[in-house]
């Protein structure tokens, strides 16, 4: 897969203390702000911190490849990305405990409220994978499977902290993700190892399906509102996590690596 090459955008301001928890300590100094989602999602509000997005026109995958290096690699080193991701977990925590006290009298399993969460670079972090790529911030399907089979990810702390409390207001999760089903038996097993699991369902890709990722993950969650979920949110990196409809927010975490329509 290719993908487009973009810089970073700084991102400043402060975050409330009462979701430190999150990350245990490190302080949180993101902007939360809208993202424009553009057409393929339009009024659908996307709820994320200040990245450069390629056009949702682009139809095919990119990434930042080498040139982007440094400043990748300064952002996660530096901590910055858990600040952003705790910032738009925090956003996110907020809006499903308002939305569930507002719709639902606070039962969620009542209403049958539900989030949907990507996996890779939302849950799980890939940097290790595209630092070490050759060359840097590229793919390669086949590496991706070996370090996916030997669960090289690492959890992201804000956004599994988000997910477990999620999950202990009794609110429906599923894992939703463009990975083939081939790697179900290594992306189950991982998840668990990370300390995230209890889901509603984990929903893969089937092998030889060429849909866009917005395309595929509206049409799996179109079949979650048939069912009677009441889909409060979409939490990915990609503005394609969300695109499309069936769910009421997005929100999209840091994700200056690559670009997935």
């Amino acid at each position: 897969m290719s993908r487009v090459r973009r810089p970073l955008l700084a991102v400043a301001s402060s975050v409330a203390a009462a979701l430190l928890a999150l990350t245990g300590a490190i302080p949180s100094h993101a902007a939360v702000v809208p993202v424009d989602p553009g057409p393929v999602a339009a009024g659908r509000p996307i709820v994320g911190t200040g990245q450069n997005l390629p056009s949702l026109g682009v139809t095919q995958t990119y990434d930042a490849g080498p040139g982007f290096a440094q400043q990748i690699e300064r952002y996660y080193d530096s901590g910055a990305v858990v600040r952003d991701q705790l910032a738009v977990s925090r956003a996110a925590l907020a809006w499903v405990a308002d939305w569930v006290d507002g719709r639902c009298d606070g039962h969620a399993r009542a209403c049958k409220a539900m989030v949907v969460f990507d996996i890779d670079d939302t849950l799980l972090n890939n940097f290790a994978f595209y630092a070490t790529a050759d060359p840097q911030f590229s793919f390669n399907q086949d590496a991706y499977n070996a370090f996916t089979d030997r669960c090289g990810q690492t959890a992201n702390a804000p956004v599994r902290k988000l997910y477990q409390q999620l999950q202990a207001m009794n609110v429906t999760l599923v894992v939703m993700s463009g990975r083939s089903d081939t790697l179900r038996k290594a992306t189950r097993e991982c998840l668990r190892q990370r300390g995230i699991d209890g889901w509603y369902k984990l929903v893969l890709k089937q092998p030889g399906d060429t849909r866009l990722a917005s395309v595929y993950k509206a049409s799996e969650r179109r079949k979650l509102v048939a069912d009677g979920y009441r889909i409060v949110a979409s939490v990915g990196d990609q503005v394609s996590d969300m695109a499309g409809g069936y769910l009421k927010r997005g929100f999209l975490m840091p994700d200056p690596m690559y670009f997935i329509p």
